[in-house]
């Protein structure tokens, strides 16, 4: 019997290499090769309820779903408080990731955060047998992947560990890449991979950094717009709706100095938001507390605003530790003073005493924020 989803890898191996995302053959090979249902035969809707491909009534439905580029598919869900707690990024984002990665048939590559297994797998189909090392702190996640990529008959290494650590068991590495939020880059990748390349999100940005004979990781952020799951070890507490109302007690109410309009629709500086977060607020809860609002918590220090527009550019109010608002009108204004630039005109340094410094055009530019 032919199996129904090699028409549905065709295709979507096909578009990624259409849109340029899996430019190489290799990666577009890959694609079509491993079997991403077998990786995530179970996800969650936004509401929390669950599909199972194997007892859904229209499992071509489902398989759709699962070969869809722009398609990440939850596999972890926390109840308390409605958010997702593990993923599989869809198919387009960690194309274009792998692309970057410049990986070749015998590299020795870590990947940071395992997920279902099916970054490990792709991988695995370049680098070849016994070359890949693949790491995530949930261990429930890491006997699920190990057992699906054995079944498959991919001789990869699957550990429970800290993937901020990396793995100095199977260093060093030729290549590293991280499929969860990091903050920053953790020093340690770049003391496992001597002369290699790495390629991260850092908060929402796509670093991709060259590790130099001095110990000096640096390179430039590409253009996209990354989301992935945050590492749970190090990452603040999820933050419920019904708390982030209860830290938004008080706080100082003021006109807006940028009108709001301007900033929140990302057209004029199409990098704020990421870098602002990147620079201010990498860990956030953002609701609506009521019509033509937009609330936002800083889940570590529960700093906090509430933005509400208005014709005449509107109102702000903020409280906490920090004046989170302030900060972001001064970034903004300081990107509209460097002329607007796009996301892959900046870069990142992470010097040998593990400081990091984001800068614009290059290392020793005039526009530069440490981290």
């Amino acid at each position: 019997m032919t199996d129904p989803t090699l028409a549905l890898r065709e295709r979507m191996a096909r578009e990624l290499a259409e849109r340029g995302l899996a430019r190489s053959e290799r990666w577009q090979r890959a694609f079509r090769r491993v079997p991403r249902h077998r990786f995530v035969p179970r996800f969650y809707e936004a509401d929390g309820t669950m599909i199972d491909l194997e007892t859904m009534e229209n499992p071509e439905r489902g398989l759709a779903r699962v070969y869809r580029a722009d398609e990440p598919l939850v596999v972890g869900w926390d109840g308390r408080t409605g958010n997702a707690t593990a993923s599989s990024s869809a198919p387009a984002i960690m194309a274009a990731m792998l692309d970057r990665l410049e990986l070749e048939p015998g590299h020795r590559v870590l990947e940071v955060g395992t997920g279902t297994g099916y970054g490990a797998a792709l991988l695995a189909e370049v680098a070849g047998p016994d070359r890949v090392t693949t790491v995530d702190v949930d261990r429930r996640l890491v006997a699920e992947a190990r057992a699906r990529l054995d079944a498959l008959g991919y001789r990869v290494t699957v550990e429970c560990a800290d993937g901020f650590g990396g793995w100095p068991t199977g260093a060093p590495y030729d290549r590293v890449i991280a499929t969860c939020m990091a903050p920053r880059v953790p020093r340690a990748w770049v003391e496992q991979a001597p002369g290699g390349l790495i390629v991260a999100v850092v908060v929402q940005m796509m670093a991709v950094l060259r590790v130099g004979a001095d110990g000096r990781a640096q390179g430039r952020f590409s253009h996209h717009t990354m989301w992935f799951m945050q590492d749970r070890r190090h990452a603040p507490a999820q933050v419920t709706e019904t708390e982030a109302r209860a830290a938004m007690a008080g706080g100082h109410r003021r006109r807006a100095r940028v009108p709001l309009r301007q900033i929140m629709g990302g057209e004029i500086v199409p990098a704020f938001w990421d870098l602002f977060k990147l620079f201010h607020l990498p860990y956030s809860f953002e609701f609506a507390p009521a019509k033509g609002q937009v609330g936002i918590v800083a889940r570590d220090d529960r700093s906090w605003v509430l933005l509400e527009d208005d014709e005449e550019g509107g109102w702000v109010t903020q409280g906490g530790r920090r004046r989170l608002w302030d900060e972001a009108e001064g970034l903004y204004l300081r990107l509209l003073e460097a002329g607007a630039p796009g996301r892959d005109r900046f870069g990142l340094t992470v010097r040998p005493d593990g400081g990091q410094v984001v800068w614009l055009d290059h290392p020793e530019s005039g526009y530069r924020w440490e981290l």
